[in-house]
């Protein structure tokens, strides 16, 4: 009873202690070699049980540094896998950066043709208005201007003026449209 109780609080030792039937061997075998009242038995026994123990080192050994080797080897061909991986990672990344380039180049220039649409159309509607108002006031105001000289040349003068003066009206309408779509653009991508 007393034997088995001995070998299960060795058993339980060894599986908190590592290497704790090593030790328990080492400090056999140092007792063993400071004992000279055993005999040559005993000391043949003591020398058989440390070979017996030797030799499942050895092939826990052997079978760890396999192991090990093993898990290294597979350990290496992740890490291969792994850098490559990384690699074609930070090509798809290049390749999106390229692409997010090129596409805002593209939307900007969208922007910038829809405000130019946007401004031409309203100055053409604008023009067309005034150039209407102009030949009302020429008929209405015909004999009020004939006073200071040929209506035709005033009107045409007033005309090419009013031209003249879209251009400028236009460039300004057209950078204030394409402001107005950038703020627009900026607060739908920080809503999102």
């Amino acid at each position: 009873m007393k034997d088995s109780e001995e070998k299960e609080k060795k058993n339980k030792r060894e599986d908190i202690v590592p290497y704790g039937k090593e030790a328990d061997v080492l400090k056999k075998l140092k007792e063993t070699s400071v004992n000279e009242s055993l005999s040559r038995e005993e000391y043949q026994e003591a020398l058989k049980d440390i070979t017996i123990h030797f030799d499942r080192l050895l092939k826990d050994a052997k079978l760890l540094t396999s192991v090990g080797d093993r898990l290294q080897r597979k350990l290496k061909s992740t890490n291969a896998l792994l850098k490559e991986q990384a690699e074609e990672i930070k090509r798809f990344n290049e390749e999106l950066k390229t692409k997010n380039i090129e596409l805002q180049l593209t939307i900007d220039e969208l922007t910038r043709s829809r405000a130019g649409r946007k401004a031409t159309t309203i100055i053409m509607l604008l023009a067309i208005g005034l150039f209407m108002l102009t030949e009302f006031m020429e008929t209405t105001f015909e004999d009020w201007v004939a006073q200071f000289g040929d209506v035709k040349v005033w009107s045409i003068a007033f005309k090419v003026s009013l031209v003249v003066l879209l251009k400028p009206v236009e460039s300004y309408l057209e950078h204030f449209l394409l402001k107005r779509a950038q703020k627009k653009e900026k607060k739908k991508f920080s809503l999102d």
